[in-house]
C-alpha cells in the first residue's frame, strides 16, 4: 500500500521549519482512521510511546467523513486512505509504514529503533512481524473458506514458536519483547497479536503453553504504559469481526457437513479412548478405579449408550449425503460420489461387529479370559472404524464438497436445501442435537447454529432450539454457550 505526502506549505519549506501545535510543552498531532484497524494501533502506540499529543479522528466509512464534514480530508483529494496523520503543516496517509518512519525522524525521543546491535535485530523482527505474522493473523480471522483452514492453522503455530523463540532470547532482561527495551517490534506486534482474542473467539486459536514465553507476553501487552491507554474496545472489535463474517458466510451445506465429520470423530475418539482403557484395566487386573471414570461395569454401559447414539448420528449423516448432497453431484458429473457411497457401505459390517462385540462383553464373565479377548477386539473394531472414518471424511472434503459449487449449488441454493438436510437427519437435530453439539468446539457450535439459522423452515429452528431444553449435561453445556454467542436466538424464540 503506498504512503501519499500532502503539504500546504512552499518546496522549500523542510518538516524542521514548520513547528507542530503544542499542547502542555507536548507536541500535537491529529489522525484520522478506524479506532479497531491494526495498522492505526501502531501509530497510535507510537504516539503514546513518544508522548506526542493526539487528537484521535474515529473514522470508519467514508458516511462519516461526509456526515461529519471534515474538510481537511476532502483537500487530499479521491485517493485518500487511511490511516491518516496530521503534523503541522504535514499531511500523511496511506502506509502505516511510511507514517512510523516519519515519527521515529520527525521525534526521534525516545527511540523507537536502539543502537548497537539491536538495531538490525528490531528491523529483522519487524519485517518478520509485518510480512508474515500480521498477514496470517488477518487472512485466519477473516478467511471464510474452511477448506483453507487447517493450513493456515499449521503455519500459525509455526509463527507462534517463531516468535516465542525471539521473546524468549531477550526474556530475562524484561517484558517487551527484546526485554527492557520497548521497540518499534512491539509496535508493529501488539495489535496484531491482539486479534488473538477475537481468533480464539471465532476460530477457535489460542497461544498453547508450548509457547509460554509468547503466552506471557500477550497477557503483559495489554498493561503496556503505551498500550494501555490506547487498547481497542474488544466488544467493539469482535462485533465488527462477526459483521465481516456475516457478509463472507461460507456455503451451508458444506460447513454442515464438515462440522458433522468433527462431532462424529470426536464421539469416535472418546469411545476408543475408553475401551482403550478398559483393555488396560484389565491387563491390570481391575486393581485401579478411575473415581472420574467409575466402576468397570459404569464405564461398559456409556460405551454402549455412546456407540448406539453415535450409529444414530452415523447413519443419519451418510443418508443426508446420500439423498441430498451425492445426487446434486451425480447430475452434474455422474459416477463422482461411486467410491463415497461405497465406503458407507464398506464400513457397516464394522459398525455390526462392534455392537455384537458390546453386547457379548456384558454378558461375559468379569475377569474372563474370554471377557479379556472381547474387550480387545472391540478396541481394535473401534479403532479400524475410527481409521476409516477419518479417510473418508478427508476424502470428501478435498474431493467432493468443493465442487458444489461447480454443481450449480451456491449459497442460495444450498440455503434452499437446509431443511431437507434437518429433515433425513430428524433424530440427530431432536432427540441427538445436544449429542452432536457436545462434540463441537465452542466457536464450532456457534459455526453450527449460524447455518441452522439460514434455514427457511422456521419450525425445523424451533425443534433444534427446544431439544436443547433437556434435562442433561449435553443439553446444558451446549444451551450455554450457544444462548452467550448467538444472543439472536432470544429474539428468534420470542417471536415464535
Amino acid at each position: 500500500m503506498g504512503c501519499n505526502w500532502s503539504r500546504r506549505s512552499s518546496k522549500e519549506e523542510s518538516p524542521a521549519v514548520v513547528p507542530p501545535d503544542v499542547v502542555q510543552g507536548r507536541p500535537v498531532v491529529s489522525l484520522f482512521g478506524s479506532e479497531i484497524c491494526p495498522l492505526t494501533s501502531r501509530i497510535r502506540i507510537a504516539l503514546q510511546y513518544k508522548q506526542i499529543h493526539v487528537r484521535n479522528f474515529s473514522v470508519n466509512s467514508e458516511n462519516e467523513i461526509q456526515n461529519n464534514k471534515l474538510d481537511m480530508l476532502a483537500t487530499i483529494g479521491p485517493d485518500m486512505k487511511f490511516p491518516i496523520l496530521k503534523s503541522g503543516m504535514d499531511i500523511l496517509f496511506g502506509s502505516s509504514d511510511v507514517i512510523l518512519k516519519y515519527i521515529e525522524a520527525k521525534f526521534p525521543t525516545p527511540p523507537l529503533v536502539p543502537d548497537g546491535p539491536l538495531a538490525d535485530i528490531t528491523q529483522n523482527w519487524v519485517v518478520y512481524v509485518r510480512d508474515i505474522f500480521s498477514p496470517l493473523m488477518t487472512e485466519i480471522l477473516y478467511d471464510g473458506n474452511i477448506f483453507v483452514q487447517k493450513e493456515l492453522l499449521l503455519k500459525l503455530e509455526t509463527a507462534f514458536a517463531r516468535l516465542n523463540g525471539g521473546i524468549m532470547e531477550y526474556s530475562n532482561r524484561g517484558p517487551y519483547f527484546l526485554g527492557n527495551q520497548f521497540s518499534l517490534v512491539d509496535v508493529y506486534l501488539i495489535p496484531f497479536l491482539y486479534l488473538i482474542f477475537p481468533l480464539q473467539h471465532f476460530r477457535g486459536v489460542e497461544i498453547s503453553s508450548e509457547n509460554l514465553h509468547l503466552q506471557k507476553y500477550s497477557r503483559q501487552m495489554l498493561n503496556f504504559p503505551c498500550y494501555s491507554v490506547v487498547r481497542v474496545d474488544l466488544d467493539l472489535l469482535q462485533k465488527s469481526v462477526a459483521k465481516t463474517l456475516a457478509e463472507k458466510r461460507p456455503p451451508p451445506l458444506v460447513i454442515l457437513t464438515i462440522l458433522q465429520h468433527k462431532s462424529i470423530l470426536c464421539h469416535m475418539e472418546k469411545l476408543v479412548r475408553t475401551a482403550d482403557d478398559l483393555v488396560a484395566a484389565k491387563q491390570q487386573g481391575y486393581r485401579v478405579v478411575d473415581p472420574a471414570k467409575g466402576s468397570i461395569g459404569m464405564q461398559l454401559k456409556k460405551l454402549s449408550k455412546g456407540y448406539a447414539q453415535l450409529v444414530d448420528l452415523m447413519q443419519e449423516h451418510a443418508q443426508m449425503e446420500e439423498r441430498i448432497i451425492f445426487p446434486a453431484l451425480e447430475t452434474a458429473d455422474r459416477g463422482i460420489t461411486k467410491v463415497a457411497n461405497d465406503e458407507h457401505a464398506r464400513d457397516l459390517p464394522i459398525m455390526n461387529g462392534i455392537r455384537e462385540d458390546i453386547k457379548t462383553v456384558h454378558v461375559l464373565e468379569a475377569g474372563s479370559p474370554d471377557r479379556s479377548q472381547a474387550l480387545l477386539r472391540l478396541s481394535v473394531r473401534l479403532r479400524t472404524l475410527e481409521v476409516h472414518c477419518m479417510e473418508h471424511f478427508k476424502e470428501e472434503e478435498e474431493s467432493l464438497l468443493p465442487l458444489l459449487e461447480a454443481a450449480n449449488l451456491g449459497n442460495k441454493e444450498q440455503e434452499d436445501l437446509l431443511g431437507s438436510c434437518f429433515t433425513v437427519m430428524e433424530l440427530s437435530h431432536a432427540g441427538l442435537f445436544p449429542y452432536l453439539l457436545s462434540g463441537l468446539l465452542p466457536h464450532e457450535i456457534q459455526q453450527y447454529f449460524e447455518v441452522v439459522l439460514r434455514c427457511k423452515e422456521k419450525h425445523k429452528i424451533m425443534q433444534m432450539i427446544q431439544s436443547l431444553q433437556l434435562p442433561n449435561d449435553e443439553s446444558r453445556a451446549a444451551l450455554g454457550i450457544v444462548q452467550n454467542r448467538i444472543p439472536s436466538l432470544e429474539e428468534f424464540d420470542s417471536s415464535a
